[in-house]
């Protein structure tokens, strides 16, 4: 047991002699050419690009009131429409069938008030003479009172056939322009099932799928957006956003609209779009790509000191950019980083700022000389 023990205290001093010897030997080693720089801060004012599409500010879906087989379109996206036009038609065979029905029970209803009446005016005259009893009378006047119900039932029944088979033609409730067409002929609709969307008014929005960290950048209603058309890049208006959905969709995204202002004629219902969206100002550092290095994982970078020592300060990235990152916090204004030779750096290890390349002129070839 002593034995161990004595093992053990002999391994802790070695390790802390050889750790004492090896920050010596840093301290006592040359210093380590690198190039540095100093953090200067500047507000982060990038922007987001995102696609979207135009469509009408104000809009009414056209659904038929009954389900069924859609025999015939007549109007296609772009068409303009005026209240009370044929849309589409249902077949509508069954409800032809149904009025059919109903007006041969019409038919018969009425056949048999004909000769219920006819039965109690011939009873009536003969009750004056007394040839019929009361009670003959009475039942005479019951069935024809029977049979005006009846047919007053059956009127009803054809009435709502009727009402029903106009079902099967779907009409605009309004004028407008139709901006999108949800239904084919052939297709099987159920009831209150959109069919066409129609554009009410002159006025289009932008709409757009946004992420919730770009609503977190400070995304707000009345802010002004620049949107262009996506294959067109000349083409481009104006849109302040009136409405952000606060909660997100299926694709954890939410749903941003913006009201076009004096859109040219080419940005059409439709028509894909890309909008851009400034992020909100905030200050931020932007450092080299080849400056930034690893501290368990997470990114980091290493800081020259006053005695011109390094040590790995970890930092937090705003985002990755082509060539270089965008640091969001962990620098401080005056920070001297190193942003090239750092790959080999030690924690307190001495370094050297590498002297800048003089020019002498120019070759004869036009390329410099050092």
């Amino acid at each position: 047991m002593l034995r161990t023990f004595t093992l053990l205290l002999c391994s802790a001093f070695l390790s802390a002699l050889l750790a004492g010897c090896e920050k010596d030997q840093r301290a006592s080693a040359p210093p380590r050419l690198v190039r540095m720089a100093e953090a200067v801060p500047a507000p982060d004012t990038a922007i987001d690009c995102f696609t979207g599409k135009v469509e009408a500010a104000v809009s009414v879906a056209a659904s038929f009131r009954i389900a069924g087989k859609i025999a015939e379109r007549f109007v296609s996206a772009g068409d303009a429409v005026r209240q009370g036009q044929v849309l589409a038609r249902l077949d509508d065979a069954l409800q032809q069938e149904q009025v059919a029905s109903a007006q041969a029970q019409v038919d018969a209803t009425r056949a048999l008030l004909a000769q219920t009446s006819a039965k109690a005016a011939r009873a009536s005259r003969l009750a004056a003479s007394r040839a019929v009893s009361r009670n003959e009378l009475d039942n005479a006047l019951s069935q024809e009172r029977q049979a005006r119900e009846q047919l007053a039932a059956s009127e009803a029944q054809l009435a709502s056939a009727r009402e029903v088979l106009s079902y099967a033609l779907l009409l605009a409730g309004t004028d407008g322009l139709v901006a999108e067409r949800l239904a084919e002929a052939g297709e099987n609709v159920q009831a209150g099932q959109p069919v066409f969307l129609l554009a009410l008014g002159a006025e289009l929005d932008a709409v757009f799928e946004l992420p919730s960290a770009t609503l977190m950048e400070g995304l707000a209603t009345g802010q002004e957006i620049e949107v262009r058309m996506a294959d067109r890049k000349d083409v481009c208006a104006k849109a302040r956003i009136h409405e952000i959905a606060p909660e997100a969709g299926v694709l954890r995204s939410h749903r941003v609209k913006a009201r076009l202002i004096d859109p040219p004629r080419a940005m059409l219902l439709g028509s894909t779009i890309a909008g851009s969206f400034p992020r909100r100002n905030q200050t931020s550092f932007a450092i080299p790509a080849q400056a930034l290095a690893s501290r368990g994982g997470r990114a980091a970078v290493w800081i020259v000191g006053g005695d011109k020592t390094v040590s790995l300060r970890e930092i937090k990235v705003l985002r990755y950019e082509e060539d270089r990152v965008v640091v969001a916090s962990g620098l401080e204004k005056g920070d001297v980083f190193v942003t090239e030779g750092g790959q080999a750096l030690l924690e307190g290890q001495r370094v050297e700022a590498v002297p800048p390349l003089q020019r002498t002129g120019k070759s004869e070839d036009g390329h410099g000389k050092d």
